[in-house]
């Protein structure tokens, strides 16, 4: 769990790079409307994007085992910043984002 800066609380989840994959790189997966980091279709994205480099993955608020309620995008960018500060908790040099409906 990480902290949005409104207090909410975030599911997060860790994929480590596989062998080959760019040095220092992590991939912040964000879902769409009716998504969690836990769902098969999440996970399978963050699998492939393992070749890449580290991948971190999200609950928005309101969704999977995150607090709050959702605003349809509107305060869900606090959860993109929160994951991402956690990427460079991790030690990410470099960070790329992607997302889905809600989360692109």
């Amino acid at each position: 769990m990480v902290l949005a800066d409104d207090g909410e609380r975030i599911s997060v989840a860790y994929d480590a790079p596989a062998a080959g994959a760019a040095e220092g790189l992590v991939l912040v997966v964000s879902h769409g409307f009716t998504g969690g980091w836990r769902r098969p279709d999440n996970r399978a994205i963050a699998v492939a994007l393992k070749d890449f480099g580290g991948v971190v993955s999200y609950d928005s608020r309101g969704h999977g085992a995150s607090s709050g309620v959702t605003t349809i995008g509107n305060q869900e960018v606090l959860d993109l910043d929160a994951a991402i500060g956690y990427a460079r908790w991790l030690g990410a040099r470099r960070i790329v984002t992607a997302g889905f409906s809600m989360g692109g």
